[in-house]
Parts: structure tokens; C-alpha cells; sequence
């Protein structure tokens, strides 16, 4: 693979672990986790803090994420609306849907698949299952600012996440969310 030169990424530190963000104008895709040396050879240029211009001098802003994420850090609850973003061209319109969903659940709440399945119901008719909505999460580019981590089991159960369940713990943690949770992952 080529490296993409119109593309960027930066390594934030965050109490969880380090986050990555990657994009340039627009946030395209947040890792949570630094990028293996395989990954940074295809996700675009590190933008250092002493180098935060792209090829056309136009600062590298990732879409606003180091302020929204700055102000989540602090406890704020910072709109996913105000990072600009750049949707994978290949999602699907279910996918898009779960994701752009999440911005609707508030921080310090939790849903549950099976619920997030029942919403797509009821406004777009049709069954859905529980795992599609799952299986929609997985793919989510964008966790942190588009929230999967307030996403749980029927039980409750802190369930699969990309950074890992100790980090879905952590941060709904952070959100005083964990009354949601099963009593036993608490």
C-alpha cells in the first residue's frame, strides 16, 4: 500500500491510553491505540506538533477533534456535531444510521443493541437484529466522538469494544455511566 499524502495522523494522549486521530481538514478515523508501523505506512503523515500544516499550508486541524476531545478530557460534553467528519464512501445507509444514532445518547446514559435495533424499526421499518447493530459498531471509524461505548449487552454486559472492555469500562466511568452496567463489571 501507498501512504496517503492528503492524510495525517497524530497520537493524542488521553487518561484511557492514547487515542489517534487521522484526517486532515475532516476527521476520517479514530484508533484507540497508537498505530503499529505497519498502519502509520498507510495512514497518511505524522503531524507533529512542531508541523501542523499540510502540503497547501492549511493548518491540520483533524475536524476540531483535539478540541472536542480536550473538552471531554475535562468532563464537558462536548457535541459530536462539532467535529467535521469524513464517512467511509463504502458504508452502508444501516451503517451510517447506527453510527450518526450514537450522537443521540446522551453522555452518562447507555443503550443496548437490542434497543438501537428496535429505533431502527421504528423509523425505518423492517426487523433488525441485535448482531447487525453490533456487527454496524464494529465498524464504526469514529468511536469516542461517535459514542459505542455507550452501547451494552441486553444485561448489561460491557461487550466487545475496539479499544477493549477496560477501556469501554473506563470511559463509561468517566461518564458516571456505570449504574447502567452490570453489577458484576462494575
Amino acid at each position: 500500500m501507498t501512504q496517503n499524502r492528503d492524510q495525517f495522523w497524530q497520537v493524542f494522549n488521553t487518561p484511557w491510553g492514547p487515542v489517534t486521530a487521522v484526517g486532515a481538514d475532516k476527521l476520517v478515523a479514530v484508533l484507540l491505540r497508537e498505530p503499529s508501523d505497519q498502519e502509520k505506512g498507510t495512514l497518511g503523515q505524522e503531524a507533529t506538533k512542531a508541523q501542523q500544516l499540510d502540503g497547501n499550508g492549511e493548518p491540520i486541524t483533524f475536524g476540531g477533534f483535539e478540541a472536542w476531545l480536550d473538552a471531554y478530557i475535562q468532563g464537558e460534553n462536548p457535541s459530536s456535531a462539532s467535529v467535521e467528519v469524513e464517512w467511509p464512501e463504502d458504508a452502508t445507509p444501516f451503517c451510517l444510521w447506527v453510527w450518526q444514532s450514537l450522537a443521540n445518547v446522551p453522555q452518562g446514559t447507555t443503550i443496548t443493541y437490542g434497543e438501537l435495533a428496535r429505533k431502527w424499526e421504528q423509523e425505518r421499518g423492517g426487523r433488525m437484529a441485535a448482531q447487525a447493530v453490533g456487527g454496524a459498531l464494529r465498524r464504526n471509524p469514529l468511536p469516542l466522538v461517535y459514542p459505542c461505548h455507550r452501547v451494552l449487552g441486553s444485561n448489561g454486559a460491557i461487550t466487545g469494544y475496539a479499544g477493549g472492555t477496560t477501556f469501554k469500562h473506563d470511559l463509561l466511568a468517566h461518564e458516571n455511566a456505570l449504574d447502567h452496567v452490570r453489577p458484576s463489571e462494575r
